[in-house]
């Protein structure tokens, strides 16, 4: 409700016979903003309230600012699509990209993929495996060679925030690093693959 408003007439002066329809207004002001009125606008800009005066579980996470919590998401697919060969960094194809956002730039993003795939025969491509984070790519960060047999790759790394408050896009790519059969490469049956980000805060 914001802060207490005075009677019509107020302030009152030096000889003035008080009414009592002017103290019982501004009384009741008073009353009413303290039982269960008060608002931002009744504290003071750096108060200082100290944390033991909040009730355990009086504040969840959903009265947190974005910001101020870790945020984590998930993204996986099992498909039989084909990766098209690439010598510039490609998105993982069927992997959804994350849209996260940092209360700080000193907040930790951590970076996680998973996939199973097999060449269509023979060896191929040696592919590099990395993450795309509000456009800036962090190639190579993990390097493989397919073979006609499964295999599964796992790549990880972090990086603090780029930038705060506005959403960031973070996603899986790969691209062929080493061109062992001229440049081809073709990854076949059912893969499953998983992309997982986590956003933590640190002040």
């Amino acid at each position: 409700m914001g802060t207490v408003i005075r009677h019509t007439n107020a302030p009152y002066v030096a000889g003035e016979t008080l009414l009592a329809a002017d103290l019982e207004t501004d009384i009741d002001n008073i009353l009413t903003q303290v039982n269960g009125g008060l608002d931002n606008g009744n504290i003071a800009a750096g108060a200082g309230i100290n944390g033991t005066k909040l009730a355990s579980g009086e504040v969840t996470t959903t009265q947190l600012s974005t910001g101020a919590v870790p945020q984590g998401y998930v993204s996986s697919a099992t498909d039989a699509a084909n990766w098209t060969a690439s010598t510039d960094a490609a998105d993982v194809p069927n992997i959804t990209a994350a849209t996260m956002t940092a209360g700080s730039t000193n907040d930790f993003i951590f970076m996680d993929f998973i996939c199973t795939a097999r060449a269509s025969s023979g060896t191929q491509d040696i592919m590099s495996f990395g993450f795309s984070v509000n456009g800036t790519d962090y190639e190579n960060i993990g390097v493989h060679q397919f073979s006609a047999l499964p295999h599964v790759v796992h790549v990880s790394y972090a990086v603090t925030a780029p930038v705060a408050g506005s959403g960031m896009i973070i996603k899986p790519q790969y691209k062929v690093k080493t061109a062992v059969n001229g440049g081809f490469f073709y990854v076949t049956d059912d893969t499953y693959r998983t992309f997982r980000v986590l956003v933590v805060p640190t002040k």
